[in-house]
């Protein structure tokens, strides 16, 4: 990485504003308005950045509000947040990104999304359906996703989320990330063992995204 490749970090957040000490997508100040008066406009006529690390922030009290019901404040919590909710949030962020053509204006964006791709892998073929509706958006949905997207795991359990991503996802544009420091580094290391154990990848695939893919996205050695 060089002095002219920053890394743009973006907080995927419904509300107003935000305290955050990063570069914030809010529906104030997103890059699907006019990119003269957004925060990712002016930077990205002032930096050539290497890529936007788009990763989920927590919900505004009127979003969160909709997740409380008959049941502790904690599983509600969880339904907003980590468990579910600003996953999805995440996706629909992107869904507003390319209904509002930033693909076109950025041809060169390069999105960084955590969590296995917040849900879009699972729902890749349904949003390819539905989005070539939605009038004359050029490139695809479809070519977006396989040329300015790259994921990382993040380890949420088991394999099943892998097994899903690698039917509709280049292995090349996927790396391991632990989530660190919501789980120990030592989950990682479990985590690897059993995808080597599941046979999901032959160890040469195993080491692309362990870290080969990580040093050609970073260009790094």
């Amino acid at each position: 990485m060089s002095r002219r490749d920053p890394i743009l970090f973006g907080v995927a957040s419904m509300s107003s504003a935000s305290k955050a000490p990063w570069w914030t997508i809010t529906r104030e100040d997103d890059i699907t308005r006019d990119p003269s008066t957004t925060t990712f406009g002016r930077l990205s006529r002032s930096l050539m950045f290497l890529f936007t690390y788009l990763h989920p922030t927590m919900p505004p009290s009127t979003m969160a509000d909709w997740y409380q019901g008959s049941y502790s404040s904690q599983p509600s919590m969880a339904m907003s947040h980590f468990a579910f909710g600003w996953h999805f949030d995440t996706a629909i962020h992107v869904l507003r990104l390319y209904a509002a053509g930033a693909f076109a204006r950025f041809p060169n964006l390069k999105i960084l999304l955590g969590h296995f791709g917040e849900s879009l892998p699972f729902f890749l073929e349904r949003v390819q359906w539905f989005s070539a509706n939605w009038g004359p958006i050029n490139p695809s949905f479809q070519q977006v996703y396989a040329e300015n997207f790259w994921f990382t795991t993040n380890l949420l359990k088991g394999v099943a989320p892998l097994a899903c991503m690698l039917q509709n996802t280049k292995l090349d544009r996927i790396m391991v990330g632990i989530d660190y420091p919501f789980l120990r580094m030592q989950d990682g290391v479990e985590w690897i063992e059993q995808v080597r154990a599941s046979g999901l990848l032959k160890e040469q695939e195993l080491e692309m995204i362990l870290y080969r893919n990580g040093e050609s996205f970073l260009n790094i050695k």
